[in-house]
């Protein structure tokens, strides 16, 4: 096979986990308007995979160069403050009220801002000699010393951080961990090696065991899903989305989270097919969908919010899937992302002129 095939499968791969993860991210929105318990399992259920996902592959695409850093002014830093205009605007104009422009983000605009950091800072922490585990370090840090999680992000940047960064050092080890024999690290049981690059190997190979074993794998998927729903079902969602810190119980709750969300989101990547799939493009134009989703839910809520408390929870489990689909596949196509991207390009190169 051609290194252009194996890109484009690669890139197959990582657009259908966007693709999931969006279509998830746009589901959990929408759970947000109703209070029955069952969408509320729902709606928990899913943060336990989808963020965690989406700063996985955006640590796994990201770069330390000037061009890479550039770009992120343009496709991240613009379509915040930009979209946070217009959705500080568009809910004036539903008569709701908006919170404080740029330092509170509304909805899910603080993603955004969120990643835009940690690219910022991710050429500090490659020089350091454990960036993984300091990152989980300053995560922990960040559930004891409770930094509000509504100040641009900020406290999520931190605990997010180490799924970011897996997802930057995992590109690194992807095709030896996919090609790495079980019987591999006793190439390096002799003394000529130094320990700690032995134990290193001897830790890919193990991961690569695990890999090739797709009962293993799959057994970890349900246990892993499992335990998200026992998370789900006893956790609350300020738990759940890092919204609260206040004892020592929450943050240890917390902890908990974090270490299942990345355990979650490697999964779903070394299961994740390569193969085009419906959800190929959805992951593709995911960005266009993760912005401006927003403001349709914004709109059901105002003008069916009523009909919404009227029917069964049954119901709205079945709407807010259809939905979640619905807007995901619309948003998703090219002429959108074309233009948002002409869009903050013109931004740019006005502001750089």
């Amino acid at each position: 096979m051609s290194d252009e095939k194996l890109v484009k499968l690669r890139l197959n791969k990582y657009d259908n986990l966007r693709g999931l993860a969006i279509i998830l991210v746009v589901f959990g929105h929408f759970c947000f308007l109703t209070n029955f318990f069952s969408i509320k399992l729902a709606r928990n259920f899913v943060y336990m995979f989808h963020l965690p996902v989406l700063f996985f592959i955006s640590g796994y695409f990201s770069k330390t160069d000037i061009n890479h850093l550039e770009k992120s002014v343009k496709r991240l830093l613009i379509p915040y403050f930009l979209f946070c205009i217009l959705y500080y605007v568009f809910i004036l104009i539903i008569g709701q009220k908006g919170s404080i422009l740029f330092i509170n983000p509304g909805y899910s605009l603080w993603f955004l801002i969120s990643l835009f950091t940690m690219k910022l800072i991710l050429p500090f922490f490659i020089k350091l000699k454990y960036p993984i585990l300091v990152s989980f370090i300053l995560a922990i840090g960040t559930c004891f010393i409770g930094i509000p999680s509504n100040i641009l992000g900020i406290s999520r940047t931190f605990v997010y951080l180490p799924i970011f960064l897996i997802g930057f050092y995992y590109k690194n080890y992807e095709n030896v961990i996919n090609l790495l024999k079980s019987n591999n690290y006793n190439n390096f049981d002799n003394d000529d090696v130094n320990y700690e690059t032995k134990l290193k190997y001897q830790m890919i190979c193990l991961f690569g065991k695990i890999v090739n074993n797709k009962k293993i794998l799959y057994f970890l998927l349900v246990l892993a899903l499992i335990f998200s729903i026992i998370i789900a079902w006893n956790f609350s969602r300020n738990i759940i989305e890092f919204k609260i810190f206040t004892t020592f119980d929450s943050a240890l709750k917390i902890i908990t989270v974090i270490i299942l969300q990345n355990i979650n989101a490697l999964l779903l990547v070394i299961i994740m097919t390569n193969n085009k799939t419906v959800i190929t493009k959805i992951g593709y134009n995911s960005m266009a969908i993760y912005v401006l989703h927003i403001f349709f839910l914004k709109i059901i809520e105002k003008y069916m919010i009523f009909y919404l408390q009227s029917i069964n929870e049954f119901k709205i489990l079945i709407f807010a899937i259809i939905i979640s689909l619905v807007l995901s596949y619309i948003l998703s196509r090219d002429f959108i992302t074309y233009y948002l991207n002409k869009l903050t390009d013109r931004i740019y190169n006005f502001i750089m002129k």
